[in-house]
């Protein structure tokens, strides 16, 4: 299993409407299998205000997911009760770990940190992202330089080559070996 998180803001839109490639870009992903041959997961996290209370966070919860129907991106990230995670749900901004932490959890518990991609137009973002061992990919937002890939529609292709690959402990040979191996014998009772 493969997730791919996503920013919102300056990544997949720009001052209120949807950057070039998009919608394109999110549907190719629904239809691009992971080394396993699974479609991968898809989520938001997005750094969204700052609540001083429940009511406060559910207010804001509520506009950002009003912001994400009115681009036409709620389909891709239902429920959202799974799949967008805010600052203001937390109480952390990104980059904190915690933050990476609870999105991840929300797909799958436990979820190894190198079944992600990050993607954000942030390079510290990135930097902290890759620090806590996830993979990530900066897009230049617009009239930015500096990015990793200059635009959504190259970003497709970069984000298919890393839901190929699998972490080492993920292929087949290798779980078999570690099931199958003669080298290592079977742990049977004690003698």
């Amino acid at each position: 299993m493969r997730l791919i998180v996503f920013d919102l803001g300056e990544t997949l839109e720009h001052r209120g409407r949807l950057r070039a490639g998009a919608r394109a870009l999110l549907d190719a992903l629904k239809a691009s299998p992971d080394g396993e041959g699974h479609p991968p997961e898809m989520a938001l996290l997005s750094d969204y205000g700052e609540a001083a209370s429940p009511a406060e966070s559910a207010r804001l919860r509520k506009e950002y997911l009003a912001g994400l129907r009115s681009l036409g991106l709620a389909r891709y990230f239902k429920p959202p009760d799974k799949r967008v995670t805010l600052s203001s749900d937390i109480g952390a901004f990104k980059p904190d770990k915690h933050l990476f932490r609870t999105a991840t959890n929300k797909i799958k518990p436990g979820l190894p940190y190198h079944d992600v991609v990050f993607v954000t137009e942030n390079a510290a973002h990135v930097r902290a992202a890759r620090g806590l061992g996830m993979l990530a990919v900066q897009v230049s937002a617009p009239g930015q330089a500096g990015g990793e890939v200059d635009s959504l529609p190259e970003l497709l292709p970069v984000l298919r080559r890393l839901l190929e690959f699998a972490p080492c402990t993920k292929t087949p040979a290798i779980r078999a070996a570690r099931t199958e191996s003669p080298a290592v014998p079977a742990r049977g009772p004690a003698r």
